[in-house]
């Protein structure tokens, strides 16, 4: 049997000082990624730049520049940052229940929890800059708008199961989505008017009025 050497002390200091080095450049990455979200929230992009966020964190430019070539590829680390957040619970939601009432009203229940929780990135991924919801960026196959897409197929099964009239899934999820934003934008932009114990409520009774008002109607028969 092979005995393998064990590195020496040097090796081992070697070893460790690589480690904290590591360590140092991801927990920085996320202080700029951070800064930059916040920044991005606030004011917008065109007021944007790469110095205000060194200022931010108490770095020079040129810092940040190590990382991030210019201001638009730290936009895309912000987004790729927030849909992955986004996506992580959409996915989680939609994969809750067979049934697919449940589905949709969790889906609804994860899209405005997302919105409540991170309503920094919400601002920046829906509200200032959802063009990039629409265009896949470099690498990517899909949009980011694909990721909705389960609100669609929840209720195309629904649809099949005879628990929604027929009807345009896309329109019935775009009704759904619409209403949605609405309310997440309001408890963002007017938090005294929409505090989350409210946009909770006005959400749970706005699914429910919306899936009544979806499921198909009762038949009739003449009477003799």
């Amino acid at each position: 049997m092979e005995i393998k050497e064990q590195p020496t002390r040097d090796e081992r200091t070697k070893m460790g000082s690589i480690e904290r080095r590591k360590q140092g450049k991801l927990e920085l990455r996320e202080r700029i990624l951070h800064a930059a979200t916040e920044l991005l929230a606030s004011q917008d992009y065109e007021q944007f730049s790469l110095r205000q966020v060194a200022e931010r964190i108490g770095y020079t430019p040129t810092t940040i520049y190590l990382y991030y070539k210019d201001k638009a590829e730290l936009l895309h680390a912000v987004l790729d940052e927030g849909f992955a957040k986004f996506e992580q619970q959409m996915h989680a939601a939609e994969a809750s229940s067979d049934e697919p009432v449940t589905c949709l009203i969790n889906l609804g229940q994860a899209y405005l929890s997302f919105g409540l929780t991170q309503p920094t990135y919400y601002r920046v991924m829906f509200m200032q800059r959802s063009d990039y919801m629409l265009h896949p960026l470099p690498g990517e196959i899909a949009p980011r708008i694909a990721v909705l897409t389960g609100l669609a197929t929840s209720i195309q099964n629904a649809i099949a199961v005879g628990a929604m009239k027929p009807g345009d899934s896309e329109i019935y999820a775009s009704l759904l989505w619409s209403m949605m934003h609405g309310i997440v934008s309001l408890a963002i932009t007017m938090p005294q008017m929409m505090p989350p114990e409210r946009a909770q409520a006005v959400a749970h009774e706005m699914m429910a009025m919306t899936v009544q008002g979806l499921r198909p109607l009762p038949n009739k028969t003449n009477a003799l």
